[in-house]
């Protein structure tokens, strides 16, 4: 991921799994290239997509029920922003619950990251996680596209709404209707429609304060309009 400003680069350099016995599992991935993971038939190749959406803050969590869920305590992502690492875990929902709001964000020192679950203290709320990321590849203080015009009301744009232009699943690139990630779920159109101008670079940083300053404009233009009719009628009377 990286801002449309070029200000920071997102990559993945780890998926990681803290199992529920002690022992982890690294996926490694080469920076700066295209990475092919391959693999006998139902061996969780698709769920490292999901693993990677979970732990980026997913509202809902994707991974399969069975093995993985039950093994598995925490997920977890080494994250590379043009050299500064960074260790994400959230903690696995299990075989019960839907998702989990524990979260653990640490910046790598020494390529140290946690050797096994025990290790993963979770210091972090789910608000402050999204933000975190989402400054660190520069996306600042925006709102779609509704609330920036003034035209409607809308939310402050953060990392997870890039997911839809970033990833795909197996079956959203065979399909014929679906382009974007999870464009299928309910909110995904207004998320889309409110967020693509952004991310594609045809919002500039400095549009929201020129609408804001806009607007008080026109309401003092109002104002003086108003006035000015009111000044009129008295004079007529």
């Amino acid at each position: 991921v990286r801002d449309t400003r070029g200000e920071a680069l997102m990559q993945i350099s780890k998926v990681i799994l803290y199992g529920v016995n002690g022992r982890m599992r690294i996926v490694p991935f080469e920076l700066g290239r295209m990475n092919i993971i391959t693999g006998d038939s139902k061996t969780g190749k698709s769920a490292i997509g999901d693993i990677i959406d979970y732990c980026l803050g997913s509202s809902k969590c994707s991974i399969p029920d069975g093995v993985i869920r039950e093994r598995v305590a925490w997920f977890a992502l080494v994250l590379d922003f043009d050299g500064e690492k960074v260790f994400v875990a959230r903690k696995s929902p299990g075989a019960l619950q839907q998702n989990s709001e524990i979260y653990s964000y640490d910046v790598i020192v020494d390529d140290h990251i946690p050797c096994s679950s025990d290790e993963i203290m979770p210091n972090i709320s789910k608000d402050s996680f999204k933000r975190n990321l989402s400054s660190k590849v520069g996306i600042g203080e925006m709102k779609g596209i509704s609330g920036v015009l003034g035209s409607g009301a809308s939310f402050p744009i953060s990392l997870r709404h890039a997911m839809y232009y970033c990833m795909q699943a197996q079956n959203e690139i065979a399909s014929r209707s679906i382009l974007f990630h999870h464009q299928d779920r309910d909110y995904a159109t207004r998320d889309i429609r409110e967020t693509l101008p952004y991310f594609l670079g045809a919002v500039p940083e400095d549009v929201t304060l020129l609408a804001a300053e806009r607007r008080s404009l026109q309401r003092k233009l109002d104002g003086v309009l108003e006035k000015l009719e009111n000044e009129d009628g008295t004079r007529d009377a």
